[in-house]
């Protein structure tokens, strides 16, 4: 079973708000298809509101609170994930790595006019960041879960 750092604060990479992981409600992964629909990806994402697995909100108590910061609940025959971590405010599923309190997500912004070389430059900076600078500075690059709007449901990048 993951564990989580409890003081562990996280920016959303979808609506870019700061929480910490204890705050984060949980959508049920489960094969009997209850679904509900939820108004907060609706308003988020400009749609009518998607039949989405129902949303378990964090935890009030002390103690279950304080279990809710550590532990990512897994099914202990199967090793696979029952619930994932969402953020508490558009409710968009949180990559698994950031979840889990492993990593943080970290938000470029590259502004410029068309045909001005942002997208070089920004491959030359992730490659050179990635090949030259990784093993002196002690970080790594990583390919990130994202959402498909179409299909509503989680892709990987």
């Amino acid at each position: 079973m993951p564990f989580v750092s409890p003081f562990s604060k996280i920016t959303c990479p979808f609506c870019f708000r700061q929480f910490h992981l204890r705050e984060a409600p949980t959508r049920v992964i489960s094969a009997s298809g209850e679904t509900q629909p939820d108004n907060n990806v609706a308003n988020f994402l400009g749609i009518p509101a998607p039949e989405m697995a129902p949303v378990e909100d964090a935890p009030d108590g002390l103690w279950s609170g304080f279990t809710h910061r550590f532990f990512i609940p897994v099914n202990r025959e199967t090793g696979s994930v029952i619930r994932r971590r969402i953020c508490p405010y558009c409710h968009m599923a949180l990559p698994t790595a950031t979840a889990n309190g492993q990593m943080t997500s970290q938000i470029i912004a590259i502004v410029g006019s068309r045909s001005s070389g942002k997208s070089n430059y920004f491959g030359v900076l992730l490659e050179m960041l990635e090949g030259r600078y990784a093993d002196e500075v002690g970080f790594a690059i990583w390919g990130q879960e994202t959402f498909s709007v179409q299909e509503l449901a989680r892709v990987t990048s």
